[in-house]
């Protein structure tokens, strides 16, 4: 639904400018929010309303920019790439793993798009 602009089966549940406004940054630098050693999105990524937001690519990888997920403390995640017109939810309990199994799926997911990790 939120991959499709708030539709889902051909039933409107959310505005798409509501969707806009959830899967944007809203604590971009302009609002003074510091990402303090225990901002958990990352370095790499922003907070839209509901969602971590991508706003640069990890380092050595090229994977798109826009992309917003949740990771959730036992290692399970999803992400929404709207980029690419894809969605992935991954269901784990590793709690000291989430961050490495993370990094492989979404290395294997993007090299098979041809969006891989940047070969510098």
């Amino acid at each position: 639904m939120l991959l499709n602009g708030g539709e889902l089966n051909g039933k409107r549940y959310l505005k798409p400018e509501t969707v806009a406004l959830m899967t944007s940054d809203q604590i971009g630098p302009e609002t003074g929010i510091l990402h303090d050693p225990f901002y958990f999105p990352g370095p790499t990524s922003g907070f839209g309303l509901g969602f971590a937001v991508r706003t640069s690519p990890p380092p050595n990888t090229t994977w798109p920019l826009g992309e917003y997920r949740w990771d959730g403390a036992g290692g399970s995640f999803y992400f929404v790439d709207p980029q690419d017109d894809m969605f992935a939810i991954c269901m784990v309990q590793a709690p000291t793993q989430g961050g490495r199994i993370q990094l492989a799926v979404k290395t294997m997911m993007f090299e098979a798009l041809g969006k891989g990790l940047r070969k510098d």
